[in-house]
């Protein structure tokens, strides 16, 4: 069985790139670095108040730490 390094090491980059930020944003939430409120996808204040970032964000928040957080992960 590979080990989780070798697994990491055989992902493309998109979806290593994509993996990491989503348990980079999941562990500043665990932290309370991160508000989810101020990564939400909520299009009244994209459109009207230009938050574009909100764009992006939403897509790397997958909910706290969690059984089901690291089904996502690995369902990438």
């Amino acid at each position: 069985m590979a080990s989780p390094a070798e697994y990491y090491k055989s992902l493309p980059p998109i979806s290593k790139a994509y993996g990491t930020a989503c348990l980079a944003v999941t562990v500043a939430f665990a932290l309370g670095v991160v508000n989810p409120a101020n990564i939400a996808l909520l299009p009244e204040l994209v459109f009207y108040r230009f938050q574009v970032w909100r764009l992006i964000t939403n897509f790397f928040f997958l909910g706290k730490f969690s059984i089901n957080f690291g089904i996502r992960l690995l369902m990438m």
